[in-house]
């Protein structure tokens, strides 16, 4: 399934599934511990492991790090970030702040530009510095 589509499908399942259902499919999926959007996939006891990130809105200009998760996940705005290969795993660096709020970014050696409100809902794993 498309990546923008997955979240909706899933949250309907979750409910619909009994422990009887969900234990095979979590071992026949190798047992993730997160979602295709980087999000945590609670244990059965409850318990969520978050890796220390930072929104990508709060990076300084020439700082760069991964992709962790992306927390809005509204078809829309997957399908959008899927179009500006904006996905967990992706390498992104700041280049420059726009007055207007907006990011000059380079995902992966493609330069784009994106809003702060789209920037604030993507998490990454800070790498530091890029030299120039």
């Amino acid at each position: 399934m498309d990546w923008s589509e997955v979240h909706e499908q899933a949250c309907k399942l979750e409910h619909a599934l009994s422990p009887e259902i969900i234990e095979p499919l979590e071992k026949a999926l190798g047992h993730p511990k997160r979602c295709p959007h980087g999000n945590p996939i609670p244990t059965s006891c409850g318990g969520i492991f978050e890796e220390e990130t930072v929104a990508l809105s709060e990076l300084g200009v020439n700082v760069s790090g991964v992709i962790v998760k992306i927390t809005e996940e509204t078809t829309e705005t997957l399908q959008q970030l899927a179009r500006l290969n904006l996905r967990p795993g992706k390498r992104v660096q700041v280049e420059n702040m726009v007055p207007s709020g907006s990011l000059a970014i380079v995902v992966e050696g493609e330069s784009c530009t994106i809003g702060h409100d789209l920037a604030s809902i993507i998490y990454v794993k800070k790498n530091g510095e890029v030299r120039n």
